[in-house]
């Protein structure tokens, strides 16, 4: 008998837990389970919710500090002579690669973001950053969703954070072109110059593909498009991009990821006028994706 697939909510975190303490990639688990060919938003976030800590924890393994060093001077040396006051890394995890980054640049920003799908890995980032000394704002956010203002930061940065979101590679490619003033770097798998063994693994596990055209079509010029040296996870490139006239740049700061209306904080959360929704800080840490959102239409009211 053939069972009937599941619905994506009725797997529960616990039998995630479980399936991941065994090795299972959860992903492809839920895919499994539920017998879609499709990537959600929610597959990323509950499987890499589930690893958080393991990206700090490899730090520790024989030789990673220095792979790591490698790793970011690598990526640095491929900006040439872009300069930027401003930084955002878009799907941030534990922070691992934004401070290595930093660490490598001659003259860091003043002003470091990050943000991740996952409270818990953007919880861990904060915590790296403030131990390497690296003084930088984090919040929760989709890739496809900034919730930041347009032209909000100098250079968008992404580490792999693009990897699993086959499909939505236009909408993310529009979005960075919105919150950037100048430059996104984005390393990410290179599936056109991959071999057909890595195009194969790509296409298992639904890789990005065809970001240098989506970027044109956002509307970017290519400022680099090569292969990084250091990587242990394939072909991965360095595309680096401009976009061809620099906005004005506004004070960064969070933006409805409904309405990009930029939010006012008021009594210890985030409230955007237009859509009258209340986007709650837990611990800290804003929680800005779409479906935070608490419809309020009085949270500003003062009551007698």
């Amino acid at each position: 008998m053939t069972r009937q697939p599941r619905h994506e909510s009725d797997i529960s975190m616990a039998e995630l837990k479980r399936e991941y303490d065994k090795g299972t990639n959860l992903i492809r688990y839920i895919r499994k389970e539920t017998g879609t060919d499709m990537v959600s938003a929610q597959m990323i976030l509950k499987s890499y919710d589930l690893q958080t800590g393991s990206y700090i924890a490899a730090l520790s393994d024989p030789g990673a500090p220095e792979f790591q060093k490698a790793r970011a001077r690598d990526i640095v040396n491929s900006l040439g002579d872009v300069t930027f006051d401003s930084l955002l890394e878009a799907g941030c995890g534990e922070g691992t690669t934004l401070v290595h980054v930093v660490n490598e640049l001659s003259t860091p920003p003043s002003t470091i973001a990050g943000f991740d799908i996952s409270w818990s890995r953007v919880k861990y980032a904060r915590h790296f950053a403030t131990k390497n000394a690296l003084n930088g704002t984090f919040f929760m956010g989709e890739m496809t969703h900034f919730p930041v203002p347009d032209n909000a930061y100098d250079m968008v940065f992404t580490s792999h954070s693009i990897e699993p979101n086959r499909g939505a590679e236009h909408t993310i490619l529009a979005e960075i072109h919105r919150v950037t003033r100048r430059y996104a770097a984005l390393v990410e798998p290179c599936y056109e110059l991959a071999t057909p063994a890595m195009r194969d693994h790509m296409d298992t596990h639904l890789y990005c593909r065809n970001l240098a055209s989506h970027a044109q079509d956002a509307g970017f010029s290519i400022l680099a498009h090569h292969l990084l040296e250091k990587t242990h996870k394939g072909r991965t490139m360095m595309l680096l991009l401009e976009k061809p006239s620099a906005q004005p740049a506004p004070s960064p700061g969070f933006a409805c990821p409904s309405c990009t209306s930029p939010l006012i904080s008021h009594a210890g959360h985030l409230f955007c006028p237009e859509c009258m929704v209340v986007y709650p800080i837990l611990d800290g840490l804003p929680c800005l994706r779409k479906e935070h959102a608490i419809i309020a239409s009085t949270f500003l009211d003062t009551l007698d």
